[in-house]
């Protein structure tokens, strides 16, 4: 259940932001469309989703407002993502510096890149209806860590920002230390053949937040591998990054994993490893494992899935870069690698184990072997089950392929 957050006596209510130009000072949070608090029609907490009629946590706040309508970031920051998510539709996240990590969805256009720097105030969108929605409006929601905050005490400036949703465990992503730095590529001269970074490199170490359901812990991490120098892909590491539409930060904490992961599996042919990038960067967007946004209740007694106990349901719901559901799944992918997953699910959240569940779903499936004859409807099928997130896919193997083509001609 959600803990409704009560207005503390007194809070002010902050004017909109100044609307063009760059005279006069910003404020420290901006609204996120003009006069938001008249326009809610959603709050953050439990209810019946539009769509699918099923009861499941609502992460954020919708706000209804006409097609259009700019949308602002609400405090400075770095766009970290900026493109099409399944379900959100086109959604601008932005990272802030505290720590916290803020989401527009359902945008009708969006003005703001990956890696740009925005101001609170500064315009990075327009509301629209896209993804799963039923009218035109802004979806709104916060992150930080494991967690997610209670929007309107974030918009309203409170100190203490209380969590809707935070998660059973700790985020292993470089706490308390900076983390250590990863070298993409050869060690200072000519780059490998994958042509990730000649020199040093410069990432922090670490994943995701742990946001699952099953109360059990996943373990810190070391700083990723580096990447095998004789595995061959002609794209350096900030071409592959402009082609997915992520940072080269947020590509260094995982793409180590998937690509150890493919080496191991024998996966060489180049369009199979477009394959495998372009789902991931469909099924989680900014290339960090993720768990389902759902509470996965509606998963209860699913015995198709293997969730024959009670809370199985929420216990063993989506996580990962593709999302293994149920206990069947997990025991079965445990066992191909391993790992107790049947017992802690949210090992399915580390990069290293996520990047193998997914590589070894492609080859159960041969979806590497139908990305290598060209066949994308049947990879996409493969993994969705349906065309579920076609557009993003396929506009991501066709960036692959042409920035590919461009640097081997």
């Amino acid at each position: 259940m959600v803990a409704k957050i009560a207005k503390p006596a007194g809070q002010p209510v902050l004017p909109a932001p100044p609307k063009g130009g760059t005279g006069g000072a910003k404020p420290a949070i901006a609204d996120p469309v003009a006069n938001w608090r008249n326009h809610v029609t959603s709050e953050a907490g439990t209810r019946v989703h539009p769509v699918t009629r099923k009861v499941r946590e609502h992460h954020g706040i919708d706000i209804a407002v006409p097609k259009g309508t700019p949308v602002q970031s609400v405090k400075r920051g770095t766009v970290v993502f900026a493109g099409e998510q399944s379900g959100y539709g086109n959604i601008v996240e932005v990272k802030h510096e505290d720590g916290t990590l803020t989401k527009y969805a359902h945008l009708d256009a969006i003005n703001a890149q990956v890696g740009q720097q925005v101001g609170a105030g500064d315009v990075i969108g327009k509301v629209g209806s896209t993804g799963v929605s039923t009218g035109d409006h802004l979806h709104f929601e916060v992150r930080r860590g494991g967690a997610t905050l209670d929007p309107r005490a974030y918009l309203e400036g409170s100190e203490s920002i209380a969590a809707v949703d935070p998660g059973p465990g700790t985020s292993y992503a470089g706490t308390g230390g900076g983390g250590s730095t990863l070298s993409l590529g050869g060690g200072g001269g000519a780059p490998s053949a994958l042509s990730l970074g000649g020199g040093a490199g410069g990432g922090e170490a670490g994943g995701v937040g742990n946001n699952g359901s099953g109360g059990s812990y996943v373990p810190p991490m070391d700083a990723p591998p580096p990447l095998p120098a004789d595995f061959q892909f002609p794209l350096d590491l900030e071409t592959l990054a402009r082609a997915l539409g992520v940072s080269v930060e947020e590509l260094k904490k995982s793409l180590p994993y998937i690509v150890n992961a493919m080496k191991e599996a024998g996966i060489t042919d180049p369009n199979a490893i477009i394959g495998i990038l372009a789902t991931v960067k469909t099924e989680v967007g900014n290339f960090q494992p993720i768990a389902e946004h759902a509470s996965g209740a509606e998963y209860n007694g699913r015995s198709d899935l293997g969730n024959t106990q009670p809370g199985d349901g929420e216990r063993y719901k989506g996580r990962g870069f593709i999302q293994i559901t149920g206990r069947a799944n997990y025991r079965e992918y445990g066992k191909k690698l391993g790992i107790d997953l049947e017992g802690n699910p949210d090992l399915a959240l580390r990069p290293d184990y996520a990047a193998k569940i997914l590589v070894q779903y492609f080859k159960d499936r041969g979806l590497d072997k139908k990305a290598a004859a060209g066949d994308w409807t049947g990879v996409r099928k493969g993994v969705n089950g349906g065309a579920n997130g076609m557009d993003t896919f396929m506009a991501t193997v066709n960036k692959l392929t042409a920035s590919a083509r461009q640097n081997t001609a």
